[in-house]
């Protein structure tokens, strides 16, 4: 069984903070993306009540 080295251990944390943060920020960025359009879901367009109730056929 090998020592770890203190560098080797903060490189190895600090790695892995950077990856979580990264992941979170992604995540909050694409909550922001999805749902930017006036609450609704991204890619869908937001209709009002009458529009829906018109219906296209």
């Amino acid at each position: 069984m090998s020592k770890r080295s203190h560098a080797m251990e903060s490189a190895q944390r600090f790695v892995i903070a950077t990856l979580g943060a990264m992941a979170l920020i992604g995540a909050v960025a694409w909550a922001f993306m999805a749902f930017d359009n006036g609450g609704c879901s991204g890619g869908i367009e937001c209709r009002t009540e009458a529009q829906r109730a018109a219906g296209k056929y």
